[in-house]
């Protein structure tokens, strides 16, 4: 009983610390894409829609990689490397063809090399820093 007690609370701390949120910025990604009209970045700037992109998408491959780093499940913290670079570009691509729909907005295929970039170094990051400072007890 004292077993599944324990359990049931680093789950719920891993739900709270974790996966919230992962999902919570997804979801904030796509109402980001919503808005008509994204406000222009600074002119002295070059690229810098570019540049929002690999850091936005960043951000939510780092959050990627810190729920299969905190995983309990030895899949995850093996196989998810492969899997996630994968699923951020597909996001990414799917946002891109939601703003397709958005007035104001445009699908453009740079955004969605910049979002994958943006997401494949998020993840390369957290495992090379988060390897070593993370693991499946860090939220219990």
């Amino acid at each position: 009983m004292v077993n599944a007690r324990v359990e049931g609370k680093e789950l719920h701390s891993r739900l709270w610390w974790v996966i919230i949120p992962l999902w919570g910025y997804a979801v904030a990604i796509s109402i980001g894409s919503a808005i008509p009209t994204a406000p222009p970045g600074p002119p002295w700037i070059p690229y810098f829609d570019k540049l929002e992109h690999i850091v936005e998408y960043g951000i939510l491959g780092a959050l990627a990689a810190r729920f299969a780093l905190t995983s309990p499940h030895l899949w995850w913290r093996n196989f998810a490397w492969w899997l996630f670079p994968i699923l951020i570009a597909v996001y990414g691509c799917l946002d891109e063809l939601h703003q397709s729909f958005v007035p104001g907005r445009i699908c453009s295929l740079g955004d969605w090399a910049a979002d994958s970039i943006g997401g494949l170094l998020g993840i390369l990051v957290m495992l090379f820093w988060g390897r070593t400072r993370l693991s499946p007890k860090s939220f219990a």
